[in-house]
């Protein structure tokens, strides 16, 4: 739960697409993932959980990834 005064770091929409294609790409963890892009937190679990969100909204849409969730779509 957020603390009173607490501020989140917001991601653009490009970065998370490309955290979670090269997770994927070369078959890194998330643990791996989040230490790679600075995502580690006081408690891992929080990195952890915001990759699988993202990774789960990827997947969901394939390579288009909702826009509501500030992940970009890749159009062909």
């Amino acid at each position: 739960m957020a603390k009173k005064g607490q501020t989140f770091k917001k991601y653009s929409p490009e970065f998370k697409f490309n955290v979670i294609l090269d997770m994927r790409t070369n078959g890194l963890g998330y643990r791996e993932t989040a230490k790679k892009y600075g995502l580690v937190t006081q408690s891992m679990g929080g990195a952890l959980c915001t990759l699988h969100r993202w990774e789960r909204i990827y997947l969901a849409d394939g390579t288009q990834v909702n826009a509501k969730h500030g992940i970009a779509r890749q159009t062909a």
